[in-house]
């Protein structure tokens, strides 16, 4: 028999779930465990997995700076492509594989009409310019929603392109949230074209609009889809929610909860969305899972104090069926097999 295999994969709003059949050493699967087995599986027109890993130049320590590895050995520079700097920018994100080349060429797609994106920052200017270029020629709906402290200069600059047909319901729009005693810290990070359409795409993502697109070590997805599809009409519902329904916690996450329950469509078990506030208990239950059947655990994440998480993951380690655990340090992913 084969071993257990079930992946659970984590950027931004979405978990990725598979399965299959377990032998007799894996641990039992509970009816909520086999909840997340059963449903419909979500049928993709593209879904593209790329990552930053930026190509960037050497930078030495001074002559008379004495830099120890771990190990006490003497190093020369900072460990290469993982230290980047401005200039590094521009040559990584040109690359072909970069997430910042393919989100480019889905604005300048001329099926793109409207774009709505929710980011804790926005300061990358090579996508302001292009979200800029997509009002001015092509009359592009644009709605930003960002981080009530964070930086505006960009999204400034992109509030300042008018439509080309000078339609002042297609101006761009900006709204902030977060920090304010509403929904809290608001920090969805997704990208959604023509976000109500037939045939939407949606990008969900690791990183933020800014360096995040092209020097982070970040995991970005870039998903085309039927827009019946339960994940992408939750996606609408978060968009709704964080413009209309963000005065309460309670309303945003009573508005979501009720306009998945109204989308009329099951939800997906390969692909699951869950968001904050509202579903951490959900997610949790999830990741709890995965904890608990797999067989070998990988986990990047930027920080990890999550205390439940941490409890689970000692418990699984004293069961009696092995488990595997590798820790790393950036690029927020969680795989399970």
């Amino acid at each position: 028999m084969r071993p257990v295999r079930a992946a659970l994969l984590l950027a931004a709003s979405a978990f990725l779930t598979t399965a299959c059949d377990g032998d007799e050493g894996s641990p039992p699967v509970t009816a909520e465990d086999q909840e997340i087995r059963t449903g419909p599986k979500l049928a993709f027109d593209e879904y593209t997995v790329l990552f930053t890993n930026p190509t960037c130049r050497d930078y030495a320590f001074p002559s008379d700076q004495v830099v120890l590895s771990n190990g006490g050995a003497r190093l020369t520079q900072k460990p290469k492509d993982v230290f980047c700097g401005p200039a590094d920018a521009a040559p990584s994100g040109a690359r072909e594989s970069s997430p910042q080349n393919k989100l480019l060429s889905w604005i300048a797609d001329p099926e793109t009409n409207e774009i709505f994106f929710a980011y804790l920052s926005f300061s990358n200017r090579v996508v302001a310019k292009a979200l800029c270029s997509a009002i001015r020629e092509r009359n592009v709906k644009v709605t930003m929603v960002l981080d009530r402290e964070t930086e505006l200069e960009v999204a400034n600059q992109v509030l300042a392109c008018k439509p080309g047909n000078g339609d002042p319901s297609l101006a761009p729009r900006l709204e902030l949230r977060g920090h304010d005693g509403t929904i809290g810290y608001a920090h969805n990070k997704v990208f959604m074209i023509n976000p109500r359409s037939a045939s939407p795409r949606i990008v969900f993502s690791s990183g933020n609009l800014s360096s995040g697109v092209v020097l982070h070590h970040e995991n970005w997805h870039f998903l085309r889809l039927s827009g019946e599809t339960h994940f992408a009409k939750s996606h609408v519902c978060l968009m709704d929610g964080m413009l209309d329904h963000y005065q309460t916690k309670r309303d945003y996450h009573g508005y979501i909860q009720g306009c998945r329950n109204a989308s009329g469509k099951g939800e997906e078990s390969d692909l699951r969305t869950f968001f904050v506030p509202g579903d951490g208990d959900r997610a949790t239950d999830a990741l709890k899972t995965g904890i608990r059947t797999s067989s070998f655990i990988g986990i990047n994440a930027h920080r990890f104090s999550y205390g439940v998480l941490r409890y689970a993951l000692a418990d699984r380690l004293k069961d009696p069926s092995p488990v595997a655990i590798q820790p790393a340090v950036w690029r927020p992913l969680l795989v399970f097999a």
